[in-house]
């Protein structure tokens, strides 16, 4: 269920006619009407409170994500988990061998194709395979380096940085006064895969299935639709996962992200 009553909507065109019609009079586009949970669209972006009906844990999300996993991630897992060990007789898919093996091909084919496209888009856009290759781009780097250095050479002034950077910098350095907590109250699983990775942290650091954390809603995600850096570094936000996966994730959310 969601804790939430009532939460604060943004009006635009995709969703002006949803709520008239429901009622919700002299609504206007861009600003905020506070509605009814269950009047939201089934694929709102609207951060709500979900409580799980299994076991009470909380955690902020997504309505539309909401929508597709009402319970926690541990509660689904622990339902496959079983319906897996019943059919296959493993808790976990990556355990498969043919799985195993169709996975491990097909991210060798999207790492090619990936590869391909974003060669022939750099030979497009600046003439070489690698933008950081071209001259004009090296020199527009250096210097931005110059003006956002101080004397020390470590510290950045925050009125030289681009409201992008300053955004992720503000959300990783609330995230880090979390790490503490977070890892404390951790039972040691990867969220995504659910594979005890806690004894993980005797690798290299470098090392792609060392433990990192990583923001269920991607901070990408939080600058682009204006999402205060509390709710992003919020710690119902944050999980442990191994930086392969966090790193294949990238600036998708959670609900986007399939392994």
């Amino acid at each position: 269920m969601i804790k939430e009553k009532e939460v604060n909507v943004k009006i635009g065109s995709w969703n002006h006619k949803h709520y008239k019609d429901l009622g919700y009079l002299n609504v206007k586009k861009g600003e905020l009407v506070l509605v009814k949970v269950e009047d939201l669209t089934p694929s709102s972006h609207t951060l709500v409170t979900a409580i799980c009906d299994n076991c009470g844990h909380e955690r902020v999300l997504l309505y539309k994500t909401y929508n597709k996993t009402p319970n926690c991630k541990k509660c689904c897992y622990d339902v496959m988990k079983v319906s897996l060990k019943k059919k296959y007789g493993v808790e976990n898919v990556s355990f498969i061998p043919e799985i195993k093996e169709k996975i491990r091909i097909k991210n060798i084919e999207n790492s090619e194709e990936r590869f391909i496209k974003r060669t022939k888009t750099n030979l497009e856009r600046y003439g070489v395979e690698n933008p950081f290759q071209n001259k004009e781009i090296q020199e527009s780097n250096l210097i931005k380096s110059k003006k956002t250095m101080i004397a020390t050479g470590k510290w950045i002034d925050d009125s030289l940085l681009t409201p992008w950077v300053k955004y992720k910098k503000d959300v990783m350095r609330l995230t880090y006064r979390l790490k503490k907590t977070l890892h404390n109250n951790w039972n040691g699983y990867d969220y995504y895969d659910n594979e005890y990775i806690k004894e993980n942290y005797g690798l290299h650091y470098y090392h792609p299935d060392y433990p990192t954390i990583d923001h269920k809603i991607s901070i990408k995600y939080g600058f682009d639709n204006n999402i205060a850096v509390e709710k992003i570094s919020d710690i119902q936000n944050l999980c442990f996962t191994k930086k392969r996966l966090n790193a294949s994730k990238s600036i998708k959310n959670e609900c986007d992200y399939l392994i």
